[in-house]
This record gives C-alpha cells, sequence and structure tokens, in this order.
C-alpha cells in the first residue's frame, strides 16, 4: 500500500474515493452539491429499430426522387437538342426491299487463306444430331 500526499489550499472543499470505479455504477458514488440526479435510461429495441428502419426508408424515397428528377431532366434536355425524326406513314412497317433481303439466304465468305465449304450440310461442331 503506498502513500499519497496532496498539496490542497484550505479554501477549498476535497471529496477523495477510494475503492475500484472501473464498474462504472454511479449509483454508489456521493453526489456534488446541485448535481443533478442522473435516471437510468429504458432502451426499447423495437422503438430503435422502427426509427432505423423510417431513416433507411426516407433515404431511399429520397433517393428515387433524386435519381427519377434527374433522368426526366436528361430527357428534356436531350429532346431538346436532338428532337425525334417525324413520324412517316412506314412507322412500324417493313419495308418490301429489306423483307426480300432477309428471305435469301446468306453467303458466307471464308477467311483469307482457309478453303471453302463444301456446298452439302455441315456437321454440327457440337457433336449434337439435327
Amino acid at each position: 500500500m503506498g502513500t499519497v500526499m496532496f498539496d490542497v489550499p484550505d479554501d477549498r472543499p476535497v471529496q477523495i474515493f477510494i475503492g475500484d470505479g472501473s464498474l462504472g455504477l454511479g449509483s454508489d458514488r456521493p453526489r456534488f452539491t446541485g448535481e443533478p440526479i442522473a435516471l437510468p435510461r429504458r432502451r426499447r429495441p423495437w422503438l430503435t429499430a422502427l426509427g432505423g428502419a423510417a431513416v433507411l426508408a426516407f433515404g431511399f424515397v429520397l433517393g428515387q426522387h433524386t435519381i427519377t428528377s434527374h433522368a426526366e431532366a436528361e430527357v428534356k434536355t436531350a429532346t431538346a437538342v436532338n428532337p425525334a425524326p417525324p413520324a412517316t406513314a412506314l412507322a412500324g412497317k417493313v419495308p418490301a426491299a429489306l423483307t426480300q433481303q432477309l428471305a435469301k439466304p446468306p453467303q458466307v465468305v471464308p477467311a483469307p487463306g482457309h478453303p471453302q465449304a463444301a456446298a452439302g450440310p455441315a456437321k454440327n461442331p457440337f457433336g449434337l444430331g439435327d
């Protein structure tokens, strides 16, 4: 056990606590005059969870609103700079020349240095039967 000496002026009040204060319990220490009484705080986990969920939902809604408002502004800017072409009578119809071109089988040109393939049916490269 050691000895501690304090040099304290006579006009100052001194309060000395002896013991282990590592438990952090405030009820076993004396209060100073004028110090308010600290009541224990009741925690409600469901209320905390509800508040956290509300904050997350608010952030999600705010983010969605911000994203959609920016997207609408970009669309308005893009349409002002590049207006859509005028609608024509052919809108939604396939021209006859394209239909004829799609009806013909494609012409396959081999890569340079490879021989021309035979005109017969080719073997399936995956080994599957037709």
